[in-house]
């Protein structure tokens, strides 16, 4: 056997044996993401069953009512929009690919702009789901206004955020509304009015739209 066959020869068997060893570990890899995805949407249906015990319909309190009102003066307002009117395909293509159910998208929506893709709050949060330009920018938005952007860029966030808390509804809609920080710092939902009436409100939202399929 020549120098350049022994070589080829060599090489042919280091390369069978890397393919014997990698065969498991990729099977291995897969069924480690496979159970990861299974978990996480039984731990994600579990927390959403927990709060069944709400109210399918909720009567805002007069603290609430003051709270509603105030959100509404502090965004700009322009025309009406309605849901399924104009944005129905987008939650659906965004719920697809991110894995987010698109009554969950649409609840954040109508608590957070009522439709109103140009909606701008006091806190300077912008659009459909109200990013505000920090979150915008880490997802890699362009345009905040853009429906498809920013319903995009806020789904990809809510995924985000039920991965990280395992799927609790309560702690992702906490942190969406008041920031991860404050909910990491006070161990749960934080003793603010608006955030507590927040994570309410879009649950029952979200409840009264699975109910209504």
């Amino acid at each position: 056997m020549t120098g350049i066959q022994e070589v080829l020869s060599r090489i042919e068997e280091i390369q069978s044996m890397m393919k014997s060893v990698q065969a498991p570990m990729l099977k291995r890899f897969q069924q480690m993401q496979e159970l990861k995805a299974g978990k996480f949407k039984e731990t994600m249906n579990n927390s959403i069953n927990k709060q069944s015990n709400i109210s399918e319909n909720q009567n805002l309190t007069k603290a609430e009512n003051t709270n509603s009102i105030e959100r509404l003066k502090n965004t700009i307002p322009t025309n009406h929009f309605s849901s399924n009117q104009d944005f129905s395909p987008i939650i659906k293509e965004a719920s697809e690919k991110f894995g987010v159910p698109q009554s969950l998208i649409k609840a954040v929506i109508q608590q957070e702009s009522s439709y109103n893709p140009r909606a701008v709050s006091w806190a300077g949060a912008k659009g459909l789901m109200q990013l505000m330009p920090q979150t915008a920018n880490a997802y890699g938005v362009k345009d905040i206004f853009d429906p498809k952007q920013n319903v995009f860029a806020g789904t990809k966030h809510l995924r985000d955020l039920l991965e990280y808390f395992n799927g609790d509804l309560k702690l992702t809609l906490a942190s969406y509304n008041a920031g991860i920080k404050r909910v990491l710092q006070s161990g749960g939902v934080p003793n603010i009015n608006e955030t507590q009436n927040y994570v309410r409100n879009v649950i029952g939202i979200y409840q009264n739209l699975e109910k209504n399929k």
